[in-house]
């Protein structure tokens, strides 16, 4: 597996990210990863390189390149300084970046980016489902683990986008998750139950906000090891598609 930093021009400036390419010619098929709210870092660098070994071109943007390059982001930020990076990242923006992103798979070789599956964790959720309704030609699969503000107002939201999607999506949800409150589980299920999407929402019984990031306080071992079970299953199901 080859890790490499690249540099990814956009609308708005140039963001930074990991590229983990398999070993091998390829083309393999891709994957993005929308961080969670403490930033790419490590933890979220050796998860992207595990999802590379399985045979995918993984690429890491930093979300938050309009405020500051990578910097040490970890799970020792304060809630004030979370706060403030978030208040920075929206879906209009990140929605624009995922056409940036797309363009840079487009110029690797080793990446077949008409074939792409998106990860996203806690803030990211959202970003993942949003992107499979915003590029349906492209994702393949969309995948959020306790995301939270799953179904909002925004036209970008991923209720909004139901009956634009053409891939798979899966919900992973943290065990009584307030920002995945049950009233955004029906909104998103209904939506996606009429647009006739094929999906799946789980919620992880005994598993808290957080559980699938090695980092993160509330780490849960098993409900982890659960989380890669489905990404697997669902990107290879939707990769024959």
């Amino acid at each position: 597996m080859q890790r490499n930093k690249v540099d990814i021009k956009t609308a708005d400036g140039t963001a930074e990210a990991w590229m983990m390419t398999p070993d091998g010619v390829g083309p393999w098929p891709s994957a993005v990863i929308f961080m969670d709210a403490y930033g790419v870092r490590p933890a979220l660098c050796d998860m992207a390189a595990r999802l590379a070994s399985a045979g995918y071109c993984v690429l890491l943007p930093n979300l938050y390149y309009r405020s500051e390059p990578i910097q040490n982001y970890g799970t020792d930020l304060g809630r004030d300084r979370i706060m403030e990076l978030i208040g920075k990242v929206d879906l209009r923006g990140v929605m624009k970046d995922m056409g940036s992103f797309l363009e840079c798979l487009d110029a690797e070789d080793k990446a077949d980016a008409t074939r792409v599956g998106t990860v996203g964790y806690c803030m990211g959720g959202k970003f993942a489902l949003s992107a499979a309704g915003v590029f349906p030609d492209r994702v393949r699969a969309g995948t959020s683990f306790h995301g939270g503000g799953l179904a909002t107002d925004d036209p970008l939201s991923p209720p909004k986008l139901a009956d634009k999607v053409k891939g798979i999506v899966y919900v992973g949800s943290a065990e009584a998750d307030g920002s995945f409150p049950p009233e955004q589980r029906e909104t998103l299920g209904a939506a996606y139950g009429r647009a006739g999407v094929t999906f799946t929402m789980e919620e992880y019984i005994g598993a808290k906000h957080g559980f699938a990031v090695t980092d993160h306080s509330v780490f849960n071992e098993g409900a982890a090891a659960r989380h890669w079970r489905r990404i697997e299953q669902v990107f290879e199901e939707a990769m024959a598609l």
